[in-house]
């Protein structure tokens, strides 16, 4: 398959520039061109983007159109190991992965490794002022972080998105307390 999206319907939007459908095992998957990070089939260049293991994946994967275009300088909001944000980096202009837990940073710092637009940061996405010295202005925000008052967490991050950019926040409902009572 060549880079030109053969296997998104129609009624599809656009993947990014250097997101595509390839075959793997047969079957037309999503795929960003990259070096393998968590053990994922790979045809040549391109890895497979498991929708599995990544809810932008699946957000792709469902039709959604994330207005990403490609080549975006994105803040990637708990990244934990790197596993969507290595992702995001093969596409993007560069991703500041923000990621509160040392241990998955960690990880993080390794997938960097071979991604020099990839930028890991032990920080709390509750805390912008601890980072807002390294990150320069930004085209998007991916949010997936798995705390309550995610949406506090997105405005108080909304200081680095450019003039008209964008903010995708997959809501972690375990993370977010229902105030509506049950029957």
């Amino acid at each position: 398959m060549s880079d030109d999206n053969d296997g998104a319907s129609r009624d599809s939007p656009p993947l990014p520039a250097g997101v595509t459908y390839r075959g793997f095992d047969g079957e037309s998957r999503l795929a960003t061109r990259g070096a393998p990070v968590y053990g994922e089939p790979s045809s040549g260049e391109w890895r497979l983007w498991d929708a599995r293991r990544s809810k932008v994946g699946a957000m792709y994967e469902q039709g959604l159109d994330l207005r990403l275009a490609g080549d975006e300088k994105v803040l990637y909001l708990g990244a934990a190991s790197g596993t969507t944000a290595s992702h995001v980096a093969d596409f993007s202009n560069a991703v500041y992965a923000v990621e509160f837990a040392a241990r998955p940073t960690r990880d993080l710092v390794g997938v960097a490794e071979e991604r020099p637009n990839l930028f890991p940061l032990l920080k709390d996405a509750r805390q912008p002022e601890t980072y807002g010295h390294v990150v320069e202005p930004v085209d998007a925000i991916v949010q997936d972080v798995a705390t309550r008052g995610q949406a506090r967490v997105a405005r108080a991050n909304r200081r680095f998105l450019r003039d008209n950019s964008k903010a995708c926040s997959p809501i972690c409902a375990r993370a977010t307390k229902s105030s509506i009572p049950g029957p």
